[in-house]
């Protein structure tokens, strides 16, 4: 009896010891739904009617430091707001269901919207663990002014630079009155708002309402940042809790059909959508397209896809090309799930997922022509190395060219460096998409351009020494037609991406002397 005794005693402590813990676990999972609700909820609450250049401290646990100095208990609680240009850093904390802990806050950033836009900003929230850094100095922010009424004098192009090697996204007739919000550099050009998006109009062509105002308006150029317009972020990797919650990421959504152009741990992207930003244990940033499509590193990411960037060691530059664009995974989707539930209120729209079956139509429009004859490769005269021979243009494989939509240039082969392709129109295409993809069909670069049929890319070395490129109509955000995939060979393409050798050492190895950057050998 006593042995028996001694059993139970040692079989409850077993279980105590053994499911204690369980239980707990178990109580954690099921406390991290109401929290992510609570927190969602309170954020909602506290953070709606955020003003431009403005954060505000969303659920419990956000730190901040500031470019002065402030009172002890200033931005320590939900609610409190502060101006961007006080704001140093921003930082939230990861998800703790048992603590009843999880960081959220919001920022409204006025980027490169116009002041022309009523109350628009692009909108960043930062979910668990997640750091932003303002990379724009205080004293050189850009503080928008208010828009001028103008009048077109003769129908005028609207492009979407101040060039006229710019795309031309639309033509205004005479007498159209617009609101204009700033100059290009040398004054030329007029940035105004366009069907609820900036473009940029020739100044000649334009009549202020009231005189002088229109010369009186700033410059607006690729140094013109406003607070948090350039910035630096880190996210940490931590377990979820719980279905419910997302993963600790960026959000950053801009106004419908605008156009916002970011500097983002160095790196420019330019974006119309909204994204999701992350960065790996492996130093690289992670650039999620979740509705629209963004820009970087000259690829395109349409909804659904990611693009990669390695970093360099403090994370404030790139240290390396964009690689691995590729398409979410479901269980990528199944992450990001929980984002539709963040508070409508803070965003200019919905957040909305694309599902498995469009990210592939998307996918089979970039890259589905595969030509089945990939080019040969054939000895050089002396034996020493094999080079692609050129690849005709090839008919369309998918069988829904437009018959006038037709590649023209190059045909026969590409040169690293700067290249233009050229293509003909289509009728009924609203605008073009340029796509270059290595042998293989892997995507290298994504550009939509505009009403223009012709596209100049700086092809690198790091390339395959095979390209494919094609042009593509598209009319409602969808490919219309392509034209046909032209595999050629890229003259100085197919090298490693890192050299086997630094120019120190091979200067060194060719007996020379490295100073200054540059190789010095004695004369003989």
């Amino acid at each position: 009896m006593p042995s028996t005794r001694y059993f139970f005693i040692l079989f409850a402590l077993l279980l105590l010891s053994v499911g204690i813990p369980a239980l707990i676990q178990a109580q954690e999972d099921s406390n991290c739904p109401a929290l992510v609700q609570q927190a969602l909820e309170s954020v909602g609450n506290s953070c709606t009617n955020l003003d431009r250049n403005n954060a505000c401290y969303g659920f419990n646990r956000v730190n901040a430091t500031f470019a002065e100095v402030q009172p002890e208990d200033f931005f320590d609680a939900p609610s409190d707001r502060t101006n961007l240009t006080a704001l140093q850093s921003i930082q939230t904390a990861p998800l703790d269901s048992p603590e009843n802990i999880w960081g959220i806050a919001v920022m409204n950033v006025q980027a490169n919207v116009p002041g022309s836009l009523p109350g628009q900003a692009v909108v960043f929230m930062l979910l668990g663990d997640a750091k932003v850094e303002n990379a724009v100095d205080p004293a050189d922010a850009f503080t928008p002014v208010e828009p001028v009424n103008v009048t077109v004098l003769t129908t005028a192009n609207a492009r979407s630079g101040p060039s006229t090697n710019n795309n031309v996204i639309s033509s205004v007739p005479q007498g159209t009155q617009l609101q204009a919000d700033g100059l290009n550099s040398d004054k030329t050009w007029a940035r105004v708002l366009l069907n609820g998006a900036p473009a940029w109009i020739s100044r000649d062509l334009l009549q202020p309402e009231v005189q002088g105002t229109l010369a009186a308006l700033p410059i607006i150029d690729a140094n013109t940042l406003t607070p948090m317009q350039a910035f630096y972020f880190k996210t940490g990797v931590s377990d979820v809790s719980c279905t419910e919650s997302p993963p600790s990421i960026l959000v950053v959504q801009g106004p419908e059909k605008v156009k916002v152009n970011l500097t983002v741990n160095g790196a420019n992207i330019e974006m119309g959508s909204t994204i999701g930003l992350m960065t790996t244990e492996s130093n690289r940033m992670v650039v999620m397209t979740i509705d629209g499509s963004v820009t970087a590193g000259g690829i395109e990411i349409p909804a659904g896809f990611a693009l990669e960037v390695p970093l360099s060691e403090d994370g404030k530059s790139p240290n390396g090309p964009w690689t691995n664009f590729r398409s979410l995974t479901p269980e990528e989707l199944n992450a990001l799930d929980p984002l539709k539930n963040l508070p409508p209120g803070l965003f200019h729209y919905p957040i909305d997922l694309p599902t498995l079956g469009e990210i592939a139509q998307t996918r089979a429009a970039i890259s589905a022509p595969v030509i089945s004859d990939v080019p040969e490769t054939t000895p050089d005269p002396d034996g020493s190395e094999a080079t692609p021979e050129a690849s005709e243009a090839t008919p369309e494989a998918s069988g829904e060219a437009c018959t006038s939509l037709v590649a023209t240039s190059p045909l026969d082969a590409a040169n690293v460096g700067n290249q233009t392709f050229t293509w003909t129109s289509t009728p009924g295409a609203e605008s073009y998409r340029w796509v270059l993809l290595d042998a293989n069909s892997a995507v290298l670069s994504l550009i939509e351009t505009g009403l223009q049929t012709t596209f100049t890319a700086n092809l690198l070395p790091t390339y395959s020494s095979v390209i494919q490129w094609e042009g593509q109509a598209l009319a409602g955000g969808q490919v219309l037609c392509s034209t046909q995939r032209v595999i050629i060979p890229l003259i100085g393409g197919g090298q490693s991406a890192e050299p086997t050798h630094t120019p120190e050492e091979e200067c060194e190895e060719r007996g020379g002397v490295w100073v200054n950057n540059e190789c010095h050998r004695e004369s003989s």
